[in-house]
């Protein structure tokens, strides 16, 4: 069996740097793409060149209930540098992000390989040095009964009920929050737009805006914590059987009928409570990871269906729909390129405006306003709710040392996931999931300051949640080991 991985691992390699390299000399022979494409052959080439000699990354990567944050890491890379590349082809270049010029295309281009290669150095060097992180990528659950004295806190059941009580009586009493949310399948699914002019309908610092504001914070946690509260109480309680993976599987199709501006939070969310589950009820883990793979493939496909006709407006076939979706979702080299067009005639403001950005509360508490990079940004290059690539944010205030934050934050996502792995609380480990999704996903597709965001707003708040549990709320009170 563990041969059969290793032939599994190595085919997806060779098929990975085979189809980069196939990208690069179609783009290459395109006589059709525009003059300041002229180094784009080059993203997909250097991609299939760090792939090629990063072959030790593939070592139980596709363990995702162990090496999730390699596993996203590497696959958000690669359809960056690579499968965006390719629809961008298909779909005659055609990006919303159109102020692109030669300079600033070869100059996103040279920052995407530059960061690129630093990150799987990291990758490669980080997995070969600290081999603790690998101490527990084959540990299997085992069943123990025992007697355990509780722990003098007994708090935690009347925190998660008080936060689901608030997230009812709050959803009730504000008709702002039940316009600002809605349903997958509902045909009237918001756009970025309808959110934001939901929003501003409370002005800073009222009534309405501050439970509004209460709401989403208690509510984004409380969606993670509950259903994992729930789980655990029903393991307790009757055991490693099926019926629990049928309500789990409930609790993670109800998340879908609460949808705000982020769609992705809610897939985030879904996995989050199948990680959990994997880890809960052993018996069941090939039969859940089968599961996972195709209802979340069919989850993914759905959303990014409905993803493409909010940018179909104006575009003439499925490629230029696909071209122009993967350039916005998966920041590529238009979005990047066109962040060499900000202008910014005061950087530490800027600065300023972007970790206050981060602060819950902060138009509440201080009520200051002032230019962040992401409002340069998109007045810079004549959009409205792009988000801002990562690279750049750290380039607009580091320069050429851009790529050691991005660097930074994979550190973190890689020590997360040992974290992870070694937790012992119910709690903690639902925090430090959503910590490890969070930093695996901001170098592509979020930028810091959304990180730093998350963390204060729902990953803190969680971890504090988690003291309060004390040892009431362990894995090894329903029988899951560490062998």
């Amino acid at each position: 069996m563990n041969k059969e991985k290793i032939k599994f691992e190595k085919v997806i390699w060779m098929l990975i740097t085979v189809f980069s390299i196939i990208i690069s000399m179609v783009v290459t022979l395109d006589k059709n793409k525009p003059s300041y494409y002229t180094w784009l052959p080059l993203l997909p080439l250097s991609f299939a060149i760090i792939n090629f000699f990063s072959y030790g990354i593939y070592n139980n990567i596709f363990d995702f209930s162990h090496n999730l944050a390699k596993l996203i890491i590497h696959l958000l890379y690669f359809i960056r540098e690579s499968v965006a590349i390719y629809f961008l082809y298909k779909g005659g270049y055609t990006a919303t992000l159109y102020k692109l010029s030669e300079k600033n295309i070869n100059a996103g281009i040279s920052l995407m390989i530059f960061e690129t290669c630093c990150v799987y150095i990291v990758l490669n060097y980080y997995g070969k040095i600290h081999l603790k992180l690998g101490k527990l990528h084959f540990f299997k659950p085992t069943i123990r009964k025992g007697v355990y004295k509780k722990s003098k806190y007994k708090y935690v059941g009347f925190i998660m009920m008080f936060c689901v009580l608030f997230c009812i009586l709050a959803y009730t009493m504000s008709p702002l929050i039940r316009n600002s949310y809605t349903a997958l399948w509902d045909s009237s699914l918001l756009s970025a737009d309808s959110y934001f002019l939901a929003k501003m309908e409370a002005q800073a610092g009222s009534k309405d805006r501050i439970l509004f504001t209460l709401f989403n914070v208690f509510f984004d946690f409380t969606r993670i914590l509950f259903p994992c509260f729930v789980l655990y109480i029903l393991r307790k309680k009757i055991g490693d059987k099926f019926i629990c993976i049928i309500i789990g599987t409930i609790l993670c199709i109800v998340q879908f009928a609460m949808i705000l501006n982020e769609n992705i939070y809610i897939l985030i969310t879904c996995m989050i409570i199948g990680i959990y589950m994997l880890k809960i009820f052993p018996q069941y883990r090939s039969f859940m990871k089968r599961m996972l793979i195709i209802v979340g493939t069919i989850i993914v496909v759905y959303y990014f269906i409905s993803v493409a006709f909010t940018v179909s407006i104006g575009k003439g076939n499925i490629y230029e729909i696909l071209s122009d979706m993967f350039q916005i979702y998966f920041p590529g080299i238009t979005n990047i390129a066109c962040g060499f067009n900000i202008v910014d005639h005061n950087v530490l403001n800027t600065l300023f405006f972007d970790i206050y950005e981060a602060i819950p509360f902060h138009s509440t508490l201080f009520g200051l306003s002032g230019d962040r990079l992401s409002d340069l940004y998109n007045a810079c290059n004549g959009v409205k709710y792009t988000i801002c690539p990562g690279i750049i944010q750290s380039y607009h205030y580091l320069g050429v040392f851009a790529p050691a934050v991005t660097c930074g934050i994979v550190i973190i996502a890689l020590k997360t996931q040992k974290k992870l792995n070694e937790s012992k609380d119910m709690f903690a480990y639902a925090a430090y999931a959503l910590l490890l999704i969070y930093t695996s996903m901001t170098p592509v597709c979020y930028y810091p300051t959304v990180l730093l965001s998350r963390f204060l707003s729902t990953i803190l708040p969680m971890l504090i949640i988690s003291k309060f549990a004390g040892n009431n709320y362990t894995f090894d009170r329903i029988g899951i080991m560490e062998d």
